[in-house]
């Protein structure tokens, strides 16, 4: 597969359309999701997609570093969902990946390159999370005051992030807009959240912090001022984001976009 020279995480009109659903690559082991859209069908879903990952060097395809059949994630609204693969970057720079389907009468394709960073820009897997003093349902006058959430989930508002690392308990804390939501994901992750609390909540505190500030006060567009200080303080590009600590407090997964069901048991049964 040769890797398009672009500027942009953009595909080639006249192939298959590669939309990423991530946006921060570091160096490590990265989660890659992604949607393929066949111009002349529309979205790919549960297709076999092989996925190649090459790293470059000034434009050029310099060698291939990966190769994976992509696995293909339900999201719980209707005919929607992504790829997904879990690959590691070696070094910082410019990397491409290339992604090509089978379909019935042909072989379809799509290629992207994209930056790889040093080091992530939101909390770094093996360190200990932000010690966050996040506002709880004791320190608000109204659970509405912290959640857009229109079926607030009690127990998601009474433990602070720093509570719940200094208790030896693990930690999962979500970010997320229902009501405000840019990507649409934020609500569908809330609700996977909410029915997994039951089974982990012995061991685990479950935090919800709402990407805007004063949600109650908002209405229609929200801007850069809104943003809840929280999320500035986890330096989150994007929305949603959840994040699972073990009893020390150390990050062990971190999931931008929908996670799913299944991929957050994996990661709270290590815990």
């Amino acid at each position: 597969i040769t890797v398009e020279n672009s500027d942009n995480p953009q595909t080639n009109n006249s192939k298959l359309r590669l939309a990423f659903s991530v946006t921060e690559f570091s160096v490590g082991t990265n989660r890659v999701r992604f949607s393929l859209i066949d111009p002349e069908s529309g979205p790919l879903r549960s297709k076999n997609v092989i996925v190649q990952i090459f790293y470059l060097e000034e434009g050029k395809q310099k060698s291939l570093e990966d190769t994976q059949i992509a696995h293909y994630y339900d999201w719980p609204m209707p005919s929607t969902g992504v790829y997904g693969i879990e690959t590691a970057f070696t070094k910082p720079g410019k990397w491409g990946m290339g992604v090509s389907v089978e379909t019935e009468n042909t072989t379809k394709t799509s290629s992207v390159y994209f930056t790889v960073k040093n080091q992530s820009a939101t909390p770094e897997i093996g360190k200990k999370i932000p010690m966050t003093d996040n506002i709880t349902v004791d320190d608000a006058q109204n659970i509405n005051y912290i959640t857009s959430d229109p079926n607030p989930y009690l127990a998601f508002y009474q433990t602070k992030i720093s509570e719940s690392v200094a208790s030896e308990r693990g930690t999962l804390v979500v970010f997320s807009s229902p009501a405000f939501c840019k990507t649409g994901t934020c609500g569908p992750q809330l609700k996977i959240i909410k029915d997994l609390h039951p089974k982990f909540q012995k061991y685990v505190d479950f935090i919800h912090i709402e990407i805007y500030k004063n949600p109650h006060m908002l209405e229609g567009k929200v801007g850069k001022s809104d943003i809840n200080p929280i999320v500035s303080a986890w330096n989150l590009p994007s929305e949603p984001w959840t994040f699972v600590a073990d009893s020390t407090g150390k990050l062990t997964n971190k999931f931008e976009g929908l996670v799913t069901t299944s991929e957050l048991v994996k990661a709270l049964n290590t815990k």
